[in-house]
């Protein structure tokens, strides 16, 4: 949102591997890879650029999909909504918006769905693909909690999965209420 404050690890990057540059961004639940220099980033940090680059090898059992049949499964992206109050500055008069709580706006629901055995934010997703093309992509998971990958030639996006709620195993709740896309 517009006026609010970037998390440390949060802002885009350029991190460097096998002598290859990558521009990554993550707003902590999303990773978003592109191969080269995609804007006048800074190098990450030492100790953030291993962080971030643990996650860039997809790990766990794949397949592929076309691009726009796995877009169609996300369904169309819903972004977060400005607060009207504030303005999307998160500030009032006494501080803190009242009705944003200082976010500056108001997050678009879950809208949960499974790939394979990993329990994914369908929207989240569709967001960081939204602009990036690939006739075909590679799609690896690994289990209900861990990182779940969507690879092309020049970019990758990792999600973290959704949590059950109450700390329940992600496969005993709910399982057949939300949409499925692979095996």
């Amino acid at each position: 949102m517009p006026g609010s404050r970037t998390p440390h690890g949060h802002q885009p990057y350029l991190v460097e591997r096998d002598g290859e540059v990558w521009s990554v961004a993550t707003n902590g639940r999303v990773l978003v890879f592109l191969a080269g220099k995609a804007a006048d980033f800074e190098p990450a940090p030492p100790v953030v650029a291993a962080q971030l680059l643990h996650f860039i090898d997809p790990v766990g059992r794949s397949t592929s999909f076309y691009l726009h049949e796995l877009k169609e499964y996300l369904g169309a992206p819903v972004w977060p909504v400005q607060c009207p109050q504030c303005h999307g500055q998160g500030t009032g008069a006494a501080g803190a918006c009242s009705q944003c709580k200082g976010d500056g706006g108001f997050p678009p629901e879950p809208r949960p769905g499974w790939v394979f055995s990993v329990l994914l934010d369908r929207n989240l997703l569709a967001r960081a693909l939204e602009p990036l093309q690939a006739e075909i992509v590679w799609v690896h998971g690994q289990d209900c909690r861990k990182p779940f990958w969507v690879v092309a030639d020049a970019w990758r996006v990792v999600q973290v999965p959704l949590s059950a709620p109450n700390g329940h195993d992600p496969n005993s709740w709910e399982a057949d209420s939300y949409p499925r896309l692979g095996g």
